[in-house]
């Protein structure tokens, strides 16, 4: 029962932070500390009760972050800061929809949690230096594996805790306020996705637009290519109706044409047989009459 009490986590890092920074001071060798503050996270997320320490959290202060390189603890951040975007959209989604079956503070409230979690972790890990914390922020932030958006969000989160810490760790340390810092980036976090969300917006709807114009100019297209191919189609039957219509006439002309040669023919015939008759028959006559005139003399 006499025996002294064991010192707990957060005691053990702050006296080694306490010797890292005589250290620091008289070495000129550049400090390794940023690096480690990955283990004095984890000490105070231990002192954290089970409802705030939620899955995104762990994600970025989790039990085995003693063992993590900065690159490591950024590809955690990577996910919170996922979580965090994924938050705002549908904070700014319902805001825009207005959906009354929908609790728009819903979002707000977990990020809120979360991020005051981590804001407050990262403060009391460090024992409220304002140099350390920035200098692991910048570290985490530098890391490839935060791009493009990834990277701009971890350096606002950096600017905004380091900004607006005092130069006194103990009231950094005591009396942080996570909270406000919180709020400074949800501000800054909405209204840059508020932004790119109507951008996208416009965008789409311009490109709705341009699909609606290009379905009605093809519709457009093709009725006029149909009727062109109805009024071809139309002209070549109506051609070939000619045709047929000319071919039919021409042939009935031949026919008749036919027909009145063959009655041509005939009547000739017939002529010529009446005319080698008539003669024939005159001759005898004349025959006769010579005979009675022969007798009168």
């Amino acid at each position: 029962k006499n025996k002294p009490r064991k010192p707990n986590e957060v005691q053990v890092y702050r006296g080694i932070l306490s010797s890292r920074h005589l250290a620091r001071l008289s070495s000129s060798k550049p400090s390794r500390l940023p690096k480690k503050m990955a283990a004095k996270i984890v000490a105070s997320v231990s002192l954290l009760s089970s409802a705030a320490a939620i899955s995104v959290n762990k994600a970025f202060l989790g039990r085995d972050a003693h063992k993590m390189q900065p690159e490591v603890v950024a590809a955690g951040f990577l996910k919170v800061e996922e979580e965090w975007r994924g938050q705002t959209i549908a904070f700014l989604n319902c805001d825009f929809h207005h959906d009354a079956n929908e609790d728009c503070a819903l979002p707000r409230n977990s990020f809120d949690k979360s991020c005051t979690t981590i804001v407050s972790t990262v403060m009391r890990a460090s024992s409220g230096d304002r140099a350390d914390v920035k200098e692991y922020m910048n570290d985490i932030c530098s890391q490839p594996i935060l791009e493009d958006w990834h990277k701009d969000a971890c350096i606002a989160l950096a600017t905004d805790v380091s900004t607006s810490m005092s130069e006194d760790n103990y009231l950094n340390r005591e009396s942080f306020n996570s909270k406000k810092v919180c709020e400074q980036f949800w501000a800054r976090s909405t209204k840059v996705e508020s932004e790119r969300m109507d951008k996208q917006r416009k965008e789409e709807a311009a490109a709705a637009a341009e699909r609606k114009k290009a379905e009605e100019e093809a519709e457009k297209k093709a009725a006029e290519l149909k009727a062109q191919e109805e009024k071809e189609q139309a002209a070549r039957i109506e051609e070939a109706q000619k045709k047929a219509d000319a071919a039919a006439k021409a042939e009935a002309e031949a026919a008749a044409l036919v027909k009145k040669q063959e009655e041509e023919e005939k009547a000739l015939e017939m002529k010529a047989v009446k005319a080698v008759a008539t003669p024939t028959n005159a001759t005898v006559p004349k025959a006769n009459s010579t005979k009675v005139a022969s007798k009168k003399f």
